[in-house]
């Protein structure tokens, strides 16, 4: 997944503003998914899972959950046991 950097678009429509302000922090890394990132943390609210980064901002607001397929920032650490949960 590699992301064209436009003037008039420079992320992936439906991106959400969270994650764009994440991108600006931390700029974009093509290589990886946030799902992969060991900073992605995992809690449960009603029942469901949401998901977070560690690194960006925990508040545990389903408002800010974080998607699994996110490209990752350069942030990114790979989790030591793939089948490790978030």
């Amino acid at each position: 997944m590699e992301f064209e950097f436009t003037d008039e678009r420079r992320y992936k429509k439906g991106t959400p503003k969270n994650v764009i302000q994440m991108y600006e922090l931390f700029e974009i890394q093509n290589s990886n998914i946030c799902k992969n990132c060991k900073h992605l943390i995992k809690y449960k609210m009603n029942g469901k899972n949401y998901y977070e980064c560690s690194k960006y901002l925990v508040d545990n607001s389903v408002k800010l959950s974080w998607r699994l397929k996110n490209i990752s920032c350069r942030l990114f650490k790979e989790r030591e046991n793939k089948n490790e949960k978030e």
